[in-house]
């Protein structure tokens, strides 16, 4: 029943995973109340706590909500941990060194990817997946050969009869700032017509 304060009192912490041997604590979150999350390592015999990250290029994906499990980190060795994080409208995985803070991109894809369940032998990662061509299916991506399976078609049908809106992304620069955005387009769409 022992607690421990770990970190800053006016901090916050959004996700977790235990090390494979317990003795550390990886955690996505901020000494201070921010939106933007880092990942610090936790020492457990020490009580040491150490910033791997500052500013982090991708937000880890975490949730305040009941009906969206967050996607906690998983270890993939004792140095090596896979998170999921969205950047510029893209989600992907993305592979931290704790022990030298290098953040590497695995895989991006341009849809939401939720969740996060690997497997024992830490091969296959299952989420679930929302773009603006598929709703709340489970995909499976491969680790060792880089492909990823759609699982379910839960809502083929519908979109088939329903199709969505076809959809092109680009980027706006505004002074020292780039905007990522999409344009939608009626599914039948007519180059020669004005739209609003």
């Amino acid at each position: 029943g022992e607690q421990t304060l770990v970190g800053p009192e006016t901090g916050v912490v959004a996700l977790w995973a235990w090390s494979p041997d317990g003795t550390r604590l990886l955690l996505a979150g901020d000494t201070e109340r921010t939106w933007q999350l880092d990942f610090f390592l936790y020492d457990i015999p020490s009580g040491a706590l150490r910033r791997l990250t500052n500013d982090l290029a991708c937000q880890p994906l975490e949730s305040w909500s009941m009906f969206v499990s967050p996607a906690q980190p998983v270890w993939l060795d004792e140095r090596r941990a896979l998170f999921t994080a969205v950047r510029g409208g893209a989600s992907g995985l993305y592979e931290l060194n704790t022990e030298t803070s290098e953040v590497t991109t695995i895989q991006t894809w341009l849809a939401e990817h939720w969740g996060m369940s690997v497997d024992a032998a830490r091969r296959w990662v299952v989420q679930t997946r929302g773009s603006l061509e598929v709703v709340g299916e489970v995909v499976a991506y491969d680790l060792a050969t880089g492909t990823t399976r759609q699982l379910t078609d839960q809502n083929g049908a519908l979109l088939r009869e329903a199709p969505p809106a076809i959809w092109e992304r680009f980027d706006v620069q505004r002074g020292d700032f780039t905007v990522e955005a999409w344009l939608l387009k009626p599914r039948d769409f007519d180059p020669a017509r004005r739209y609003p």
